[in-house]
């Protein structure tokens, strides 16, 4: 079976039309005059529904990256007071080398 919400192009177009769909599931179909004001404000009620839950999933989301952010960052700072103290304990060992100077690589020539 094809999906027959293909040529939607909008959650509310979607919702929509899945409620005009799903009123006609009937066996026998109904009969008799379809209330498409009343139909409409329950589709209007859901897409506002679907969009309050989209809305609170996404802030848990964004929520759960910040903070995983920070940890991050928090990892770091550490890292780099860590990697300052393995710098000043090897610029201060008696073994050390002297320190080289660093030359130029030189120049290429691109053809």
């Amino acid at each position: 079976m094809t999906n027959p919400f293909n040529d939607c192009e909008t959650i509310e177009e979607t919702m929509g039309q899945m409620a005009g769909a799903v009123s006609m599931c009937w066996d026998p179909r109904p009969t008799g005059v379809f209330d498409s004001e009343s139909a409409a404000a329950f589709v209007d009620a859901a897409i506002a529904r679907v969009k309050e839950i989209g809305r609170g999933s996404m802030m848990t989301s964004i929520d759960a990256l910040v903070e995983r952010l920070g940890l991050i960052a928090f990892r770091l700072d550490a890292l780099d007071d860590q990697l300052g103290r393995v710098g000043r304990a090897l610029e201060n060992h008696p073994g050390r080398p002297a320190p080289q100077p660093v030359s130029p690589a030189p120049s290429e020539e691109i053809e």
